[in-house]
């Protein structure tokens, strides 16, 4: 992304500014300057790792400043508040939309969707990605550059949008939605089974495999005693 907002003129980096991650420890602090993805506090992104100490190329110190320049997206709250509170904890100062106006949206504005459709000029239009309200107003914005309301389709998770060379239209609907999956059954996994996980997930399982001599039937003891190592150490 950096590379071709350079090539288009909304970037000026002079050349050697920037380096590769393995050369940071060559610079001190105040000469560097990183951007990396975890705004949302996603649990595998760069910025968590280097809050929870599990990055392997960065590591925070009280020298550093953080800056989130994004609001938290509604159901990510607390992975976000997580991670400032571990970047704190380790000393970092940290800068975030509740205590400055640093949101940057990473989202086309409504202008920049009017050129697009302008340029495209759609027949139809399905607006996407985003909260109900959010389709509403993208929906509000091609009407405004001259699509058509009955070519205009706000749809939700399992509606069937038919599309053909002369209409398009709503013509029905497929199951979507959480499909819960238990050995064969599939969509039919009943309470006692969720409880059965969720017990699993809580206290863990053991296996023990045993080897049986053919013949005897029974194991040797080698095994037992393998078995009796399992579960003491369990």
């Amino acid at each position: 992304m950096i590379e071709t907002a350079s090539e288009l003129g909304y970037m000026n980096i002079p050349k050697n500014t920037i380096i590769d991650i393995d050369l940071i420890n060559k610079y001190p602090d105040e000469a560097l300057t990183i951007i990396t993805t975890g705004s949302q506090g996603e649990p595998m992104s760069a910025l968590t790792r280097m809050a929870a100490g599990d990055h392997k190329k960065v590591q925070i110190t009280p020298n550093d400043l953080v800056i989130i320049s994004a609001n938290p997206i509604p159901g990510n709250e607390k992975f976000v508040s997580k991670v400032i509170d571990d970047l704190m904890q380790i000393g970092a100062e940290v800068i975030y939309s509740s205590l400055a106006d640093i949101h940057v949206s990473g989202h086309g504005c409504q202008e920049e969707q009017k050129l697009m459709l302008s340029l495209i000029k759609p027949k139809y239009f399905m607006p996407v990605h985003g909260e109900y309200r959010q389709l509403i107003a993208h929906a509000e914005t091609a009407e405004k550059i001259g699509i058509p309301h009955e070519n205009i389709f706000i749809m939700k998770n399992g509606k069937v949008l038919e599309l053909t060379e002369k209409e398009a239209k709503v013509s029905g609907t497929v199951p979507a939605g959480k499909v819960m999956v238990d050995g064969l059954g599939i969509g039919d996994v009943g309470n006692i089974v969720l409880k059965d996980r969720q017990h699993l997930s809580q206290d863990g399982l053991i296996i023990v495999v045993v080897a049986m001599n053919g013949a005897t039937r029974r194991n040797d003891i080698r095994t037992r005693y393998y078995i009796k190592r399992i579960c003491i150490c369990s």
